[in-house]
């Protein structure tokens, strides 16, 4: 969310190379992050013996959303101005942020560390 505000700020500044430099920087830094989340958590949702299979198909769920889902949004950027259309991602993201901190609570994992052992969160 906080680089879509990055994107928003730079729409509205205008080009401005310094501030440029910033927004690129957390748009790397914050995609970084979740992507490294986002593959951790898929690794340990995946069974040892069918790792291939598994990790392939939950990647390909999570491209059907990056894809498909957000197919729309060229449509939204044609209707509105760049400030609105980011400002507008930014909250279109909350759902899934509410959703991780309702997993977070809901569905804590364990780790298994060898046969017969798993140490929880």
């Amino acid at each position: 969310m906080l680089s879509n505000l990055m994107f928003a700020a730079q729409a509205a500044i205008g080009p401005h190379v310094g501030f440029l430099f910033l927004t690129i920087g957390i748009e790397n830094l914050s995609g970084g992050m979740g992507s490294a989340a986002f593959v951790a958590y898929l690794s340990l949702l995946c069974n040892t013996t069918y790792t291939g299979t598994q990790y392939a198909l939950f990647t390909s769920f999570m491209a059907f959303g990056r894809t498909w889902l957000s197919a729309i949004s060229g449509w939204v950027a044609d209707q509105t101005d760049w400030v609105t259309f980011f400002i507008f991602s930014t909250f279109v993201a909350l759902p899934g942020l509410l959703l991780l901190l309702w997993m977070l609570k809901r569905l804590p994992m364990t780790v298994q560390t060898g046969p017969g052992r798993s140490h929880g969160p």
